[in-house]
């Protein structure tokens, strides 16, 4: 008797697990399909039910090259170099490219090498606003300040709603995805940091 509710709890865990990585294989799918993919969004985090900031962004994401634009924060990515601009500092720092560090700044690519970092879990499917939602928990397979990333996926649109970082000291940051924008003109020398733009910025090299 144990042993067959030991083999269905098993064989339960195992089909979640398959499920999520079902679905997100969908969104992978989907997303490759695209030259790149333009993300308008906003992102607001909060801590003990203290809004910390609320601000709109973008971000531009061609392969391994992206740009993350916030209000006060630019972040040019070639592939190879990230160079992030603190608009208000005047101040570029620019380090080598982190796979991990990506994750932080690109739910594109958390979603295509979740693997490599988290284990995923199925939640469960529900409605919201009419559009069916599913829901998939994303959690570290090594120590990190992240305790869990909560994806929202559009089930019929196979893209990201809603993304939820929740750290361990409590403080959530999430991503409310406003629209999608695909195969747009992008030049790949838009992705380097252009400091001619910018003759007044200081340029740390961290590397």
């Amino acid at each position: 008797m144990l042993s067959a509710i030991v083999s269905a709890q098993t064989n339960t865990k195992k089909y979640v697990d398959t499920e999520a990585e079902a679905v997100l294989a969908t969104v992978q799918k989907k997303m490759s399909s695209y030259a790149n993919v333009k993300m308008l969004f906003s992102l607001q985090s909060q801590k003990n039910s203290k809004i910390l900031q609320d601000i709109k962004g973008s971000l531009l994401v061609k392969q391994q090259k992206y740009i993350l634009e916030l209000e006060n924060l630019k972040v040019f990515c070639n592939g190879e170099t990230v160079w992030t601009y603190l608009v208000d500092a005047k101040e570029v720092n620019v380090a080598d490219y982190d796979s991990l560090d990506e994750d932080q700044l690109n739910p594109l690519h958390l979603v295509n090498t979740y693997k490599q970092n988290y284990t995923a879990k199925f939640i469960r499917e529900e409605q919201q606003r009419g559009v069916m939602m599913q829901i998939i928990d994303l959690s570290p397979k090594k120590a990190s300040a992240v305790a869990k990333v909560r994806l929202m996926i559009n089930k019929d649109k196979k893209q990201i709603y809603r993304l939820i970082v929740s750290e361990k000291d409590g403080t959530s940051h999430t991503y409310f995805v406003e629209s999608f924008l695909v195969n747009q003109r992008v030049d790949d020398t838009k992705f380097t940091f252009n400091a001619k733009l910018y003759p007044d910025v200081d340029v740390i090299d961290l590397r």
